[in-house]
């Protein structure tokens, strides 16, 4: 695994890559980094070339200097594709990430390969409102305590515990909150309806995002859906070898699809 950093319209990014082939690039959640990916992206990377980002304000890239909509972080994305001179690429986005790549396959289909949406958000305006407490409660206090992890993960551990908080506090309370807003104000249903390209979406059936997977559904008729159980909110994390075994094969097919032959979608 290697750093680089590139200059692009978005500022300086930094990410990390591993791998050769064909391009994957993996997209984080709020409040974390390309670190995100450290379970999963040897695996991933045996075939193909990984590129995992900081994105825009989070990890070692430059800081924000204005408020960033979903639509923002989608063109970043498209920007670190410019610089690195990739044309079209495979994309997996977890939790917001997930956000990000709706809104590429959405916005950007030029560019898109294949979706690995990971439970994503998708909540109406009511729920946001009601919610919103909770999620600056989450959002508002950096550092989080290892009690605070084990509701949300398999087995973290204070390696694990470290990581999470570097990376919180990299970015900080304000982006963090910032990137809730943007969230908040994004049609992510509605962008996910416009999708055209291959696309997997995954839940972890103990995440927050769970009990709304019939909406992506009914907004992603053509997608193929998965629930890992006993996962929550990050199964690539929960269950690294879970979370690759089904990937890599959808990966697969969907360069089959793009070949001419039809993507089967297994049953759920």
């Amino acid at each position: 695994m290697q750093d680089g950093f590139i200059a692009t319209r978005h500022g300086r990014i930094h990410y990390l890559t591993e791998g050769e082939g064909k391009p994957l690039f993996c997209l984080h959640s709020n409040g974390c980094s390309a670190h995100n990916f450290d379970p999963v992206m040897t695996d991933l990377a045996r075939t193909r070339r990984v590129i995992a980002w900081d994105m825009p304000g989070h990890g070692d890239s430059d800081p924000l200097t204005r408020h960033y909509t979903v639509n923002d972080y989608a063109d970043a994305v498209v920007g670190l594709m410019d610089a690195l001179g990739i044309a079209r690429a495979d994309f997996i986005g977890l939790a917001t990430g997930g956000v990000i790549a709706v809104a590429l396959g959405a916005n950007h289909a030029n560019r898109v390969e294949s979706l690995v949406i990971v439970d994503a958000p998708a909540r109406t305006a009511e729920e946001n409102e009601r919610e919103w407490p909770r999620l600056e409660q989450n959002f508002g206090v950096p550092t989080q305590t290892l009690e605070q992890l084990a509701a949300r993960f398999r087995a973290p551990d204070a390696d694990f515990q470290s990581r999470w908080n570097i990376d919180r506090n990299k970015a900080g309370t304000r982006t963090m909150i910032d990137v809730m807003w943007a969230l908040r104000d994004y049609d992510a249903l509605s962008a996910a309806s416009r999708i055209t390209a291959p696309a997997l979406v995954v839940f972890g059936a103990r995440g927050p995002n769970a009990g709304k997977a019939s909406r992506f559904r009914q907004a992603m008729p053509q997608a193929q859906q998965d629930i890992m159980n006993d996962c929550g909110h990050y199964p690539s994390i929960d269950d690294p070898a879970g979370f690759v075994a089904l990937v890599n094969p959808f990966l697969d097919r969907a360069t089959g699809a793009k070949s001419g032959e039809p993507i089967a979608k297994p049953a759920t």
